[in-house]
């Protein structure tokens, strides 16, 4: 497999909001995508993602029904001042 830019190095989910209404529950998170340097050590800018998700409570657990990415900041480019 090939790739234009660095290969991801590290992914987190963070600053959750979860609100439960009966069987729907939408949940709202970031997600930040790391990347690793360039060959020549430049470093690549992470991608930072907002992240809304509708979920269905049915056969005892919860089922992703819709999925929404908000991309914010667009990683994996050389950072500014490197």
């Amino acid at each position: 497999m090939t790739t234009d830019g660095p290969a991801e190095s590290d992914l987190d989910a963070y600053d959750p909001a979860i609100d439960v209404f009966g069987d729907l529950a939408p949940a709202r998170y970031w997600l930040r995508v790391d990347f690793a340097p360039y060959p020549d050590g430049t470093p690549a800018t992470p991608e930072l993602v907002r992240n809304t998700a509708v979920l269905h409570r049915a056969s005892g657990g919860w089922l992703i029904v819709h999925l929404h990415e908000d991309v914010r900041q667009v990683g994996g480019v050389p950072a500014v001042g490197s």
